[in-house]
Order: structure tokens, then sequence, then C-alpha cells
């Protein structure tokens, strides 16, 4: 492996840890650390762990899993045999559970961050990118609110 100067490991988004590693944050994570989730009715540590639930839900309910059929074994019926978890049927019950705790139009801004793991940016110019980078961001708060309520405060952590 070659060796990765400080500035390189800065320009691609990478920390080090306290035992010497090197680790790259996801967006929601960067906005954490950048002081972006802070302020309003939570803290910041309260709005990434329940965006991180939420991302651990949607991963473990592996809703867009692709599954396919043994094609070499002989079926009488024709169907397949595809079969979830007990645990992954629980975490798509709270994912789609969290999805309608979360407004309509708070949606996009966290689907883009805890499950996309995309930055918040804009195609505008000037002011009025400032501002849509503001809005955004607060929409995010905002949307991570809703989270907060839904996992922590019900607890549905299972």
């Amino acid at each position: 492996m070659d060796y990765v100067s400080k500035q390189d490991a800065e320009k691609k988004g990478l920390v080090k840890t306290e035992g010497g590693k090197y680790y790259r944050y996801n967006a929601l994570e960067r906005y954490a650390a950048q002081g972006v989730l802070d302020g309003g009715r939570y803290s910041s540590a309260d709005r990434l762990s329940a965006g991180q639930r939420l991302y651990r839900d949607y991963y473990l309910s592996r809703i867009e899993s692709v599954s396919a059929n043994d094609v070499s074994k002989v079926k009488v019926d024709g169907c397949g045999d595809y079969n979830q978890s007990v645990a992954s049927l629980a975490a798509a019950d709270r994912f789609r559970k969290a999805i309608k705790a979360i407004p309509a139009e708070f949606w996009p801004y966290v689907r883009r961050v805890c499950l996309n793991d995309e930055p918040l940016s804009t195609k505008e110019k000037g002011r009025k990118r400032l501002y849509d980078r503001y809005h955004a961001k607060y929409m995010l708060r905002l949307g991570l609110d809703r989270l907060v309520d839904f996992y922590i405060k019900k607890k549905n952590f299972n």
C-alpha cells in the first residue's frame, strides 16, 4: 500500500481515528462533525443516531435486494422459495413506519443524506445557493427530529 500524506487524506475525506487508522465519514457523520445537526430540540448525537438507525433498518430489511431461483433444480409448483428472516421482516416494518413518521416535504433531504449517502448540494449560484443550502440543512434537521421522535422517544429500536 502506498503512503498517504495528511493532505491527500483530507482531500479524500478521511479522518484519523484515536487508534491511528483512517476512516471516511458518510454524509450524515460529516454533517454532524461540521455542526450542521446542532440546534433545536435535539442534540447532534440524537439526530445522528436516528439517521443511522434508519439506514440500518433499510439495510437489514433488504428492500432492494435481488434474489433468483436456482433454475437447475426441478420445481413442481413453479414458485420461488424466497424467505425472509424474522429480523429482516421486523426491520422492514420499522423502516416503513419510520418513513410514515417523516412528512413528505422532509423526506427527500433525509433520504438523500441517510440512505443515498449524498451531500445536500444545489446548482444555484450566489445568494440563492446560500439560501438553498441553509434551507436544505434546516429541512434535514426537521426530518431527523421526526426520526428521533419515532426511534428514541417511542422506543422503536429493536
